[in-house]
């Protein structure tokens, strides 16, 4: 159980300032804060709005997740729910939660669980009203745990957000922060062993939540571009690798030692990972 990632941001230039300069506000949550069953309409963050479609339709409850610890913004349609949370809700299509900021946000980032299988979180970045940002974020499940969990990072200037599920899952949300100068590094975020090594893609990947379970909308890693490898899984036919901050899996014969001068080519773990 890691603790939750808070960022506290103390402002020292005057409002006046902040005006002339441009520069915006950085403003976080982890929703411990608020009771269970406080809806998100009536959520009193400093620089955010949360709504939903359809209105009151996710709420505050104690977290029966990995990464998403404490109190979560879920849901649970219609009232709330006792852990393990989302596996007691029947129907959550057509969920969508919208985040509005007081004033434009650089790299925003969150963690989230999901009820679908496919541990998909579909993430839209808007501006003015226009859409800046579209990526569709995949998780994974850990260890002991029942539901797909993963990192959003929106590496785009919003003003909003818009966050569903693609197959109409139901999902929780946690740990926002926003503002950030540079994205936290994924050691941040992600147990990464001290037997990872960094790998190169030899060809194209298409990306697999699970061993022999390829994501929906399919994601493929162009060949040339580098990832962390966490080793093989029991077939020894996918990498464990992570990428964007998820923990996910390519076939073995996508990827190759990665010879920059950091890794200077060291070979790829064997090790068998979960």
């Amino acid at each position: 159980m890691r603790n939750k990632l808070f960022i506290f941001v103390i402002i020292a230039l005057l409002a006046s300032l902040i005006a002339i300069t441009g520069t915006a506000l950085a403003y976080s949550t982890g929703f411990d804060e608020f009771s269970s069953g406080t809806l998100a309409e009536a959520l009193t963050v400093p620089g955010m709005t949360f709504s939903s479609t359809p209105s009151g339709n996710f709420m505050v409850v104690p977290s029966s997740f990995s990464s998403l610890t404490g109190q979560v913004l879920l849901n649970p349609v219609g009232g709330e729910v006792a852990a393990p949370a989302l596996q007691e809700i029947e129907i959550c299509h057509g969920s969508v939660l919208r985040i509005a900021f007081a004033s434009p946000q650089a790299n925003v980032m969150f963690n989230f669980a999901t009820e679908s299988p496919s541990g998909l979180l579909s993430v839209r970045g808007l501006y003015s009203g226009g859409q800046v940002f579209s990526q569709t974020f995949a998780g994974i499940v850990p260890g002991g745990f029942i539901f797909p969990e993963g990192v959003a990072s929106v590496g785009a200037t919003v003003d909003a957000l818009e966050l569903s599920t693609p197959d109409g899952g139901c999902f929780a949300i946690d740990n926002i922060q926003t503002g950030l100068a540079v994205l936290p590094g994924c050691d941040a975020l992600l147990p990464i062993p001290k037997t990872a090594v960094g790998g190169t893609f030899v060809a194209d990947a298409p990306v697999y939540w699970a061993p022999g379970e390829l994501t929906n909308p399919l994601v493929t890693i162009a060949a040339g571009n580098s990832a962390r490898v966490l080793g093989l899984d029991a077939s020894g036919e996918y990498y464990k690798i992570i990428w964007g901050c998820n923990l996910l899996w390519v076939p073995k014969a996508t990827l190759g030692p990665n010879y920059d001068a950091v890794w200077n080519g060291a070979p790829l773990p064997t090790g068998v990972v979960q």
